[in-house]
């Protein structure tokens, strides 16, 4: 496994144990909080519950109207913390406590409520004086009764809230630990297998390196695996075989040098006897950087113009010969003669003694032994000048008529475009024709067949359309003409079609109009017979259409229905449908296969080579 990828499980793996620890964290503070809320709820209930008390004496001994006005406000405070603390308990003990604690303080409320009647039945009445304090008086002790119990169940609640503090206080320090445990255990997991896995390979790199360093070029590092450290290795195998190579070349580099500079010797000598000769063809010159020429067979002399005596006088000098312009490529030369030894092969002119210019061809070699010397030999291209010129007028000649063809090239296409813009406007002028037609039968039959041949006629139509907004009239792209077929078709089927969900898969191919328009037909009959026959009676149903391009060129189009399919037991090959008829007679043209599929649905592939990938 590569290290990238053992990294970036690592990392994931680091990544979701913190992701699982922080929602347990959460989780767990989530309690504890709730824990807290629920003590605190707790609390604040007892310290209520003691207020409205204070409240209810203060009430039975002075009878005040604020003393029961405060005792009422207490009490339905004291109902929304039990309503409260209700919701934040878990346990069913805990929750079967509180709902008795509610019981009991509604019972207060209406004992406490029929005292306070009875004391304004009894101050307002005063025919019957020495009932009411009775009343009054049983009331005061079942609510005396009431309020014990309900010490009691505020003790029990603030017992169990307290419980639940300490066990979630508990649980939250156990699962931190815990947490913190199983991060750590993680982290060192992944960094030892990072590490036994990058230090192994790294100790064969290294202890290779050092075998390789030390002069052995045949050692090989071998590190097994698909990582980066197989690759490095391999890269160190590689780079080890071309520096044997590049020693073994350099080796015989050196003895070829030798062999080379002492047959340089050997022919500087011979040179010496070619200026004693009548080379012709080319000009043999030794010369210096400061512009005298030494010496120089006759055929460089006669390219100059000059006699022997003249050379041999020192009247002879190349920079006084040459034109200001081309003393910068003399000048490179030399530079590259100090640098390398060697020039590269460069042009230039000579002035001659008549004033008329003469275009050489020249490469220079230094004199070897130190010598400031140098070795040129000139060729006069004055023919090959010559030749180039004629050479250029022909090509501007061809030039211009590459471009008045190109300029024909161009006319013809803008006329093929407007030809297909036409068909297209005539095809489509032969829809709305047929369309009128239609529109003015009476018969559904025959409504039926004119709307086929509206769809047929518009699906060729779509194919000089895409041609004409083409910027390649020899091919148009299938995928973008099938979408337009298909969204045309759904648009014209109306209601029958906002069913019937379309589900498009097509790639990119290009066919030629001869292979399109056939294919074209082909997908406006299949698709149309599913828009009419698959789904009769149904509420919704889907085509799908898709389009490949195999590796070998083979094109398969396909379009598949989830509809009722075929009758059973009916060969579609023998059918009388005109649109399947279409549809044999096509492939046929197209010399396609064409497979049929039925059972839940009905499934056409039709499979075919591309004309243009065949080419």
């Amino acid at each position: 496994m590569r290290i990238n990828k053992r990294l970036q499980i690592n990392v994931v793996a680091t990544i979701v144990t913190a992701i699982v620890i922080c929602l347990v964290l959460f989780l767990v503070l989530s309690r504890l909080n709730l824990a807290y809320h629920a003590a605190e709820t707790a609390n604040e209930i007892m310290s209520s519950m003691l207020e409205r008390a204070t409240f209810r004496n203060d009430y039975l001994r002075n009878n005040t109207a604020r003393a029961q006005q405060q005792w009422f406000v207490k009490h339905e405070q004291i109902g929304k913390l039990l309503k409260l603390s209700s919701e934040n308990l878990r346990g069913a003990e805990e929750r079967k406590n509180i709902t008795k604690f509610i019981e009991d303080h509604e019972s207060i409320g209406r004992l406490f409520t029929a005292i306070v009647a009875n004391r304004e039945k009894n101050r307002s009445n005063r025919s019957s004086p020495d009932l009411a304090p009775e009343v009054v008086e049983r009331l005061t002790n079942q609510l005396n009764i009431k309020v014990y119990d309900v010490v009691l169940d505020g003790r029990n609640l603030l017992q169990s809230s307290r419980k639940s503090r300490d066990s979630a206080t508990r649980l939250a320090g156990w699962s931190i630990i815990s947490s913190l445990l199983i991060l750590i255990a993680v982290a060192i997991f992944s960094t030892r297998s990072m590490g036994r896995a990058v230090a192994e390979r790294i100790e064969r790199l290294r202890s290779g390196a050092e075998v390789i360093g030390s002069g052995d070029l045949d050692h090989r590092i071998e590190v097994r695996g698909d990582d980066e450290f197989t690759e490095l290795s391999d890269a160190f195998n590689a780079m080890t075989e071309k520096l044997s190579c590049s020693y073994h070349d350099l080796e015989n580099e050196i003895r070829v040098r030798t062999r080379a500079e002492e047959e340089l010797r050997l022919a500087y000598d011979r040179l010496r006897a070619f200026f004693d000769q009548r080379i012709g063809g080319i000009g043999i010159v030794i010369a210096n950087a400061e512009g005298n020429i030494i010496q120089s067979n006759d055929y460089y002399l006669n390219i100059l113009g000059c006699s022997r005596e003249e050379l041999l006088g020192g009247l002879v000098d190349w920079r006084r010969m040459t034109p200001p312009e081309w003393l910068p490529a003399d000048e490179i030369a030399l530079d590259q003669l100090r640098r390398r030894g060697v020039c590269d092969t460069y042009e230039k002119e000579y002035l001659r003694r008549d004033g008329s210019r003469v275009p050489v061809l020249i490469t220079d070699v230094m004199m070897p032994e130190d010598s400031d010397e140098i070795l040129a030999f000139i060729l006069d291209i004055t023919d090959r000048k010559q030749a180039e010129l004629a050479l250029q007028a022909a090509h501007d000649e061809l030039a211009n008529k590459v471009e008045e063809r190109t300029r024909e090239l161009h006319e013809k296409e803008v006329l093929l475009k407007e030809i297909h813009h036409r068909v297209k406007n005539n095809l489509q002028v032969i829809c709305s024709l047929v369309g009128l037609q239609a529109d003015s039968s009476q018969d559904e039959t025959v409504r039926a067949v004119l709307s086929d041949v509206t769809d047929r006629v518009r699906s060729m139509a779509l194919v000089h359309e895409k041609l004409y907004q083409s910027s390649d009239l020899s091919q148009i792209d299938f995928a973008e003409y099938a979408r337009g077929l298909l969204g045309y078709l759904w648009r014209a089927h109306g209601n029958a079609a906002a069913v019937v969900r379309l589900t498009l898969d097509l790639e990119l191919v290009a066919l030629p109009i001869d292979t399109a328009v056939p294919c074209g037909l082909i997908l406006n009959e299949l698709a149309g017979n599913a828009l009419k026959h698959a789904f009769p009676g149904r509420s919704e149903g889907e085509v799908t259409v898709s389009l490949r391009e195999s590796v070998d060129g083979r094109i398969c189009l396909c379009v598949d229905d989830n509809g009722v399919g075929l009758p059973a037991g009916l060969d579609w090959r023998q059918a009388q449908s005109l649109g399947l008829h279409l549809v044999q007679l096509l492939s046929r043209q197209l010399d396609a296969e064409v497979e049929y599929s039925g059972g839940e649905g009905t499934r056409f592939a039709l499979v075919f080579g591309n004309p243009r990938s065949q080419n």
